[in-house]
């Protein structure tokens, strides 16, 4: 609960109490809700290549610099209003998302599968980079497990973790609630980054050389990734399209 003047805050900061009592659960007390609003209410470092802790190397892909990250191709009112850090953290994830979808848009009249290399086009765009960045950034700013930020204000909710709706933001779950692509790590929802480090370790046959799911390492050699890989021929390789399709 929220402090009050007849139960004074911590000295450090208040917490969430799940259980339902007004004695802080053992995980509560671990989670700083505080520090948690701090990181998202910070001014946006529009200079930066890093968020949150300069030592955590929390390194941004630079989605804020994209031409279309507001879904228009400019705005009046940077120069003129503070960012916040969550601002930017909520544009990503929400970019991120309709990099996805778009994926099942361009789909539309065709049949089969698509290429894997077309899902990782949409993974390693900035904005799905960032978005995972800035959420485990935020995560490691409160030590907060991504279930514990997913709370709500509603009082006709039944849960007040609703859906676990701060950890289905990472990238690769919503691939795998998307697409189905789901990977084999059978991460638990807590753990915010699980699926995307098991993309990061997919091999993706692609034009020019295997690429990584991590959207860094190209002309990879295969390695034993975790995901089921499906053998391609050294002439259905070659015919794969270069032509990707349009996230935006």
């Amino acid at each position: 609960p929220s402090p009050s003047a007849d139960t004074p805050p911590p000295s450090e900061a208040y917490y969430y109490d799940y259980a339902g009592t007004n004695s802080p659960t053992p995980v509560s007390k671990r989670c700083n809700i505080t520090a948690f609003q701090n990181f998202y209410d910070k001014e946006f470092d529009r200079e930066s290549s890093t968020v949150g802790d300069p030592d955590a190397g929390f390194k941004l892909a630079g989605a804020y610099a994209e031409p279309w990250f507001w879904g228009i191709k400019s705005t009046s009112f940077e120069s003129n209003y503070p960012l916040s850090q969550g601002v930017i953290m909520e544009q990503a994830n929400s970019r991120c998302k309709e990099a996805i979808h778009q994926l099942t848009r361009d789909l539309a009249g065709r049949q089969g599968p698509m290429k894997e290399w077309f899902y990782w086009q949409a993974m390693c765009t900035t904005f799905c980079q960032d978005s995972d960045t800035f959420h485990e950034a935020a995560l490691a700013e409160s030590n907060c497990l991504c279930t514990e930020l997913s709370v709500t204000d509603d009082d006709e909710a039944d849960d007040d973790r609703v859906h676990d709706l701060f950890c289905r933001r990472n990238s690769a779950r919503m691939l795998c609630e998307i697409h189905g692509l789901c990977g084999v790590w059978n991460c638990p929802m807590h753990d915010f980054m699980c699926p995307r480090y098991e993309y990061n370790r997919k091999y993706v046959f692609a034009p020019g050389g295997g690429k990584m799911g991590d959207c860094v390492t190209s002309g990879a050699a295969q390695l034993g990734a975790s995901w089921p890989l499906v053998a391609v021929s050294a002439l259905a390789a070659a015919a794969l399209s270069t032509r990707g399709p349009a996230l935006l």
